[in-house]
């Protein structure tokens, strides 16, 4: 998956910015991810022209734990199990 941030705004466009702190925030739905382990890559670009200043794989991790409360992913779905004949 890809979450881009783009600063589009016409006042902006095709003119250079001051060196800075500059910061894009991206929300995400609260049950949009499934439990586990998220890694996340950080990346900084320009598209005219076009050039990668940076880019940091496995910036950041989290973990993830669903509490299947209230709106859970998984929610509060039946398990059937079965016996195995041995053959799958």
């Amino acid at each position: 998956m890809c979450i881009c941030s783009e600063r589009s705004d016409p006042d902006w466009r095709h003119r250079r910015r001051q060196a800075g702190v500059y910061t894009s925030i991206a929300w995400v739905a609260g049950n949009f991810f499934s439990e586990g382990v998220l890694s996340v890559g950080a990346a900084l670009s320009t598209l005219d022209p076009a050039i990668v200043h940076f880019f940091e794989r496995d910036a950041v991790a989290f973990q993830i734990v669903d509490p299947m409360e209230g709106d859970s992913v998984r929610r509060d779905t039946p398990v059937r199990i079965r016996e195995s004949s041995g053959r799958c």
